[in-house]
């Protein structure tokens, strides 16, 4: 088993999920959406630029 962190924004969570699932081998894979609830601004500011609008 491998754990896998995936960044992308709130809106694209059942794109990501879908494709998850078309590649995975369990029946029914965990598959979990965690909020950013705080963090280095100068972080969160390039992780902004870098995910799809």
């Amino acid at each position: 088993e491998y754990l896998a962190l995936l960044k992308s924004r709130k809106n694209l969570f059942g794109r990501v999920e879908e494709a998850i699932k078309a590649i995975h081998s369990y029946e029914v894979p965990e598959i979990l959406a965690l909020e950013v609830v705080n963090g280095s601004k100068q972080y969160l500011n390039w992780l902004e630029s870098c995910l799809w609008q």
